[in-house]
């Protein structure tokens, strides 16, 4: 995200304040992401045994705050939310490049699926939550331009 960012000031410093918009708004995916781990209690693939649980017996419970540590926070994916929040905003700025950004943000997700860090009902999750975010960030964004230009007047 960082590289993209700083690719995106360098090609265009006129847009500082759009680069520092859109690394707001996909830090923000990832951290609903991390608020709904807290909530919900699931084993990662990689530390769950297959051949004698069910896939259902991968959620452990609900609230467990920070008890798990990280092989026990897996649902949703916060790398997909933050690269499927990150790829909303990028297409909104850069509306041409919104098959590249969605494809990277895809690209995440497989790879977290590949390397045993999430079943794919995480990364599902995660996109949702990522998503959610983006159109609830882009909400606030347009009242609050709106706000400032009904006081610029």
């Amino acid at each position: 995200m960082a590289v993209i960012l700083l690719a995106i000031f360098v090609i265009s410093p006129d847009r500082l304040k759009y680069v520092c918009g859109i690394g707001a708004v996909g830090i923000a995916g990832g951290l609903s992401a991390e608020v709904v781990k807290l909530l919900i209690c699931r084993s990662r693939p990689n530390h769950f045994e297959f051949e004698h649980h069910q896939i259902l017996d991968s959620f452990q419970g609900i609230l467990p705050l920070l008890s798990g540590g990280g092989a026990w926070q897996c649902f949703p994916s916060a790398h997909t939310a933050t690269a499927v929040e990150f790829a909303v905003a990028l297409a909104l700025h850069f509306p041409r490049a919104r098959w590249l950004c969605s494809s990277l943000a895809i690209l995440v997700g497989l790879q977290r699926i590949e390397d045993g860090q999430h079943f794919a009902s995480d990364v599902l999750m995660g996109a949702a939550v990522g998503w959610t975010a983006a159109q609830i960030a882009l909400l606030a964004g347009v009242r609050n331009s709106a706000i400032k230009r009904s006081y610029s007047v």
